[in-house]
């Protein structure tokens, strides 16, 4: 089975990707050594495949209807190392609920091409998504299928968001799948955690005994054997010194 790379250079694969995810989420994927996909439709942006739902026509007029046997997965993913953004909407308080894990998108596809080789009739792609104006995304969507109605073409309607979630810089895991249960809305594949996952990094907001509790857990109940570390986004430099009137305090 073969990758698509979407709006990233391959010269860009070796560079980091974080993902923010439930503190359980996490722990059972490494329990149960999977990582999971959903259907884009349970996103929270209405305009999230907004092109495919707003249905497709010929240039004689005639409607498109795409296959009952053709069903489009994907995961989120960003290139922000460090965002204050981030860790508040995807950890509200309690803040041990949640953790960033790190990797590469080659790691990501490699790991997913290896768990998916099995898969039938199923396309896989990676893209970084671009942000538009709301007229960029119709012109958008009225162009993306100037060749057809492809398989990239799809994969590539999920690669473009409006500017208003720019903060979020972020890259996209996408399957399409053809075969199977049209109606599942999540698509489970077998991977090996610890070949995907690099790092775990921790809220910055946890206070020290939360963190090393948290860290704990990971590495002994849940087994994590890789560098379980806090964010330091909210903790001050030390020895700061500043020059007042010429002198350095």
């Amino acid at each position: 089975m073969k990758h698509v790379l979407i709006n990233l250079p391959k010269d860009k694969l070796d560079e980091y990707i974080y993902r923010y995810m439930r503190l359980d989420h996490f722990e059972q994927m490494l329990s149960k050594a999977q990582n999971v996909l959903v259907d884009p439709t349970s996103w929270d942006d209405p305009f999230e495949n907004y092109i495919l739902e707003a249905g497709l026509v010929y240039p004689d007029g005639s409607p498109y209807t795409p296959s009952s046997q053709t069903k489009i997965y994907a995961q989120c993913w960003t290139a922000k190392k460090a965002s204050e953004a981030m860790w508040r909407i995807y950890s509200p308080a309690p803040y041990d609920k949640c953790v960033r894990i790190r990797t590469t998108p080659r790691k990501l596809i490699q790991t997913s091409l290896n768990a998916l080789e099995d898969c039938q009739g199923g396309e896989f792609f990676f893209g970084k998504v671009r942000y538009v104006t709301d007229k960029g995304l119709l012109q958008f969507g009225n162009s993306v299928f100037g060749r057809g109605i492809t398989p990239k073409a799809i994969a590539e309607t999920l690669c473009v968001k409006r500017n208003a979630f720019r903060h979020e810089s972020e890259r996209r895991l996408i399957f399409l799948s053809k075969g199977g249960d049209n109606a599942e809305k999540l698509k489970r594949f077998s991977i090996s955690p610890i070949d995907l996952i690099e790092q775990v990094m921790l809220d910055p907001r946890l206070t020290s005994q939360q963190s090393t509790g948290l860290k704990s857990r990971l590495i002994r109940k849940a087994r994590y054997p890789g560098q379980v570390l806090q964010s330091l986004l909210y903790h001050r430099p030390k020895a700061l010194r500043f020059s007042v009137g010429g002198f350095a305090q």
